[in-house]
Order: C-alpha cells, then structure tokens, then sequence
C-alpha cells in the first residue's frame, strides 16, 4: 500500500513494515526532513538532481532515473530500507538532515506550436480545419489580423512586440461603413474563431489550447493580434 503525504512524500508499507519515500526535488515540506520525522520509519531519498546531497544522516539515495530506467524498482528499494532501518544513534533534536535548504525544480513549460495554413479561404490550424468560406465575417477579420501578423514577423519582431489593433482599426482595415455594426462585424466574428480553435482542436487532437494561443485580445475596448504560430 502507498499514500500520498505530501508533495514529494510518500508512506509505503506491507506486511506490518512501513517506510518513508522521498522525493527531495519535490518536497516542500522541510518537516519532513528533520531528525525526530526520520528516527519513526525507515527513510529513503529519491533525487532528481545530478549532485547527491550532502546529509546528517546515512540514509539510502536513488537515482530517480534508476527508477525510470528499471534498473531498480520500488519493491527492491523498499525492501533494502526496511532491512537497514532507521539510522543508529539519532539524538532527541529536531534539526534538519541537509546542510542546505531545498531548492525546487520548475517543470520545464511546454511550448505550444501551432501550424497555421489558408488554403483557398479555409483556415487550417494543425492540418485541422477550422473555418472555410462560408464564414465570410470571420475570414475578412482573420485576413487583416494575418496580414498584420505576416508584416510584424518581416520586422522580426518578437512575439511580445506584435502590433495590437484597436477595434477602430480592424474597421478601418476591414473598409466597413460608418454605420456598420462593429459587435457583428468584428467582436462576434473574433469571438467565434477564437472558441472555435480552442474547442476543435481539443476535440481533435486533445491539444489545450488557449482562446488567447491564436487570436490574443488584449483590454477593452477590444484590442487583437495575431500570436506567433508559424507560418506556412
């Protein structure tokens, strides 16, 4: 049996015998570290890390890629911790084991890339189609968003410098009369692409996709560009 505790700790036990597995990378918790926490149960430490921490206590380190690699497994890990017990002459203190504080690692973030394709007046995001001719209103909006989008990239700027359009532009851009209704003829239109993309393509291709990852809309009023997908 095994049960979570915390973040990067867990209690694993069977036949009567229980040991503490810890993933130090992981642990927020520095409780779990100190003395009188470890003089309970059997301990063993599971690092990421390249660098085997340096410690108070002679406690059993594994490899998380020893793990991963099946070169060991938790059966053979646990049953060599309960062999060695808790470690001998701990005094009655609570300081903590490790000589330095734990430092976390933050999960690389995943980078989404899309690939953008206009065929024929159909849009398609990851060789899935999202909007054709039909819908011309939205067409038009997305057009004058892709050009902006195909001239901020021929400046080489970064993402975070593309051009935001104010509602008052894309009316302009779009070439829409005076009296022309800018909820239908902009807002709704950018609404309906943006809902279309994120839910067509989590339905799929499972991807989480963002309303903001294509089309961004920045404030109010509206303010949109193009993100950066690549280009095709």
């Amino acid at each position: 049996m095994w049960h979570r505790v915390e973040n990067g700790v867990y209690y694993i036990g069977g036949q009567g015998k229980f040991v503490n597995l810890i993933i130090l990378d992981f642990c927020t918790n520095s409780t779990f570290l100190t003395i009188d926490r470890l003089r309970v149960n059997p301990t063993v430490l599971v690092i990421l890390r390249k660098n085997t921490p340096s410690t108070l206590l002679d406690l059993p380190i594994v490899e998380m890629v020893d793990l991963l690699c099946q070169r060991k497994t938790l059966i053979e890990v646990f049953q060599r911790a309960v062999e060695r017990g808790v470690p001998e002459l701990i005094p009655n203190t609570s300081i903590q084991i490790l000589h330095t504080a734990l430092k976390q690692i933050e999960p690389a973030k995943e980078r989404k890339l899309l690939e953008l394709q206009i065929v024929e007046g159909t849009i398609y995001v990851n060789n899935i189609k999202i909007m054709n001719e039909k819908a011309s209103t939205c067409i038009n909006v997305f057009r004058v968003l892709f050009k902006q989008f195909l001239h901020d990239c021929g400046k080489e700027l970064l993402p975070e410098k593309y051009t935001l359009l104010s509602i008052r532009q894309l009316e302009k851009l779009l070439n829409l009369d005076k009296e022309a209704d800018l909820e239908h003829h902009i807002r709704k239109p950018i609404n309906t692409i943006q809902r279309t993309i994120k839910t067509t393509l989590a339905k799929k291709l499972g991807l989480n996709i963002e309303r903001n990852d294509v089309i961004e809309t920045v404030g109010w009023p509206i303010r949109v560009k193009l993100r950066d997908c690549e280009q095709i």
